[in-house]
């Protein structure tokens, strides 16, 4: 206890040290946030003019947004604070809206932190960041009318790891409650085929119904898994579960690959759009899967094309294809209205298939400046504790 007594009386007796302590602490915080694009809402029923909005949410310690960025449209838009505080708290919201007045009358009861911006998001998809003050990219989305909420009076919502469409929460929590699936029946005679809205998940099913005289004793199910959004020269899977419900075994073919229009994106010059081709044997009543690995090459501008994934069962000669829509990202393009300082968006390959948030990384100039700081921020620390002999 009285070692205690010694050290707070040695900060008193050097009262301004310990303002220096403060100071670095509050440096240190703002060099660490965990701000996140939550919920998009870019097409609104009607007309979307005005209407457009963002909300961010805070998942770690209190961060201050004055001189943050909301970068769209490769343009980086400044904030500015209608209702609450610059200060967005542990597990809080806040919404950025292209106008707050329409915002207010589209959502009459909203009382949360709301900063008003000028913006017009794409109704086809873009790139969304939010920076800090010096302009360093925090969080970045790369939404895609094909994720939902084109039009339905949704929003996009991050809940779960993954992206849906539901009804908007802006300063609220996100639920998706649905969970619905494309479903593609298919037989030997005719081809149809019945797609549901996807809600927010890239864990499609898609069942292959062969009904012969009446029955369903050739009925093959397959679940495909897939990414929705996949890096240039960045492996990625397709998981293909194939479930045999057929009284005898089945030997099945599949392979995948990007395409657009007549060009494979994912086929190196001297490969065969069947070059990840796997064979496998599958019991009756038993359940297989199949793993592709996919590259789309590096050359491969950013944009949305096809994967095309396909499955020939042994003994037919008409392979039976599953074709999605699929984002491509080339990891090199600048999203930075500041090029020279080389902030980019990347992404190391993503493990979690349903995850489709950006992960995002600063230039190595930028890193080191961080390094840097903080190396500084050390040795200004030691050399105050060692002069005011705070441990001794």
């Amino acid at each position: 206890m009285a070692n205690a007594n010694s050290v707070m009386q040695k900060f008193q007796e050097s009262g301004n040290k310990a303002l220096v302590f403060l100071f670095l602490s509050v440096i240190l915080c703002n060099f660490v946030s965990a701000l996140m694009i939550n919920e998009i809402m870019y097409d609104l029923n009607g007309s979307d003019t005005k209407r457009e909005w963002i909300e961010i949410y805070n998942n770690e310690s209190n961060i201050n947004l004055s001189g943050w960025k909301f970068y769209e449209a490769e343009t980086n838009h400044g904030l500015t604070l209608i209702n609450g505080s610059w200060i967005i708290e542990n597990n809080s919201y806040a919404v950025i809206a292209d106008n707050v007045d329409f915002f207010l009358i589209d959502n009459p009861e909203f009382n949360g932190t709301l900063f008003d911006s000028s913006f017009s998001l794409s109704n086809s998809g873009e790139i969304l960041s939010l920076k800090n003050s010096s302009l360093v990219i925090v969080d970045s989305i790369f939404y895609n009318s094909s994720w939902g909420a084109n039009g339905t009076g949704e929003s996009l919502q991050f809940f779960n790891d993954n992206w849906c469409a539901e009804i908007p929460t802006p300063g609220a929590m996100n639920n998706c409650s649905q969970q619905d699936q494309i479903q593609e029946n298919q037989t030997d005679q005719s081809s149809n085929q019945s797609t549901d809205q996807l809600d927010n998940s890239d864990d499609l099913s898609n069942n292959e119904n062969e009904i012969s005289s009446g029955s369903n004793e050739n009925k093959m199910i397959y679940n495909i898994n897939y990414p929705s959004i996949v890096y240039v020269e960045e492996n990625f899977s397709v998981e293909v579960e194939a479930k045999n419900e057929q009284n005898h075994s089945q030997t099945i073919e599949a392979w995948s690959y990007v395409y657009d229009g007549s060009s494979c994106l994912s086929c190196s010059d001297n490969e065969s759009r069947e070059s990840n081709k796997q064979k496998i044997e599958i019991d009756s009543n038993d359940t297989e899967t199949i793993l592709l690995e996919n590259s789309v090459k590096k050359d491969i501008e950013n944009g949305d094309y096809k994967l095309k994934i396909k499955i020939l069962k042994e003994g037919l000669k008409t392979p039976k294809e599953f074709t999605f829509n699929i984002t491509v990202i080339n990891s090199n393009a600048i999203i930075s209205s500041n090029k020279e300082e080389g902030q980019i968006i990347t992404s190391n390959a993503i493990s979690n298939l349903q995850n489709i948030t950006l992960a995002n990384y600063e230039s190595k100039g930028e890193r080191n400046k961080q390094l840097a700081l903080y190396l500084l921020i050390f040795f200004l620390l030691m050399i105050i504790i060692k002069k005011e002999g705070f441990l001794s």
